[in-house]
């Protein structure tokens, strides 16, 4: 594999990543039970837009190496450790079942849904991300 197009699709597979980010932050942004939510999609913005800058200025053999090295793939690496969205959920789905409206109750079950549907996209994200750089460089 030419690491120039190693560097394209690495370039590429970050923008999905922050398009992920980006996504899961605007459905929860200005929440403040999803706090922790905004505040992990915050760091992680901060480290992408902080990793494709040093890759701009890299040469190509250097890549892999800043990848590695770079809090972006730390805080993926924990990402994929962490389950906060079950935390999440058993806290949402309780409010939900304590509801005698069944529209509130509703609509927290699709809120529920919704931000499953991020983080999933998100966490596949990663797991793309991770899969493209190989760990032995």
């Amino acid at each position: 594999m030419r690491l120039p197009s190693l560097k394209k699709r690495v370039e590429n597979s970050i923008n999905t990543l922050s398009n992920a980010v980006s996504g899961l932050y605007m459905l929860t942004e200005g929440i403040s039970l999803l706090e922790p939510i905004n505040l992990m999609n915050l760091e992680l913005a901060q480290s992408i837009e902080s990793l494709l800058e040093d890759l701009v200025a890299a040469k190509p053999s250097e890549m892999i190496s800043l990848v590695l090295d770079s809090q972006l793939m730390s805080l993926l690496e924990e990402l994929q450790d962490a389950d906060w969205v079950s935390e999440l959920e058993g806290t949402l789905l309780d409010a939900a079942g304590e509801q005698t409206n069944p529209q509130v109750a509703g609509f927290i079950n699709e809120f529920v849904e919704k931000i499953e549907l991020r983080y999933t996209q998100l966490l596949e994200a990663v797991h793309a991300f991770i899969a493209l750089i190989p760990n032995d460089a």
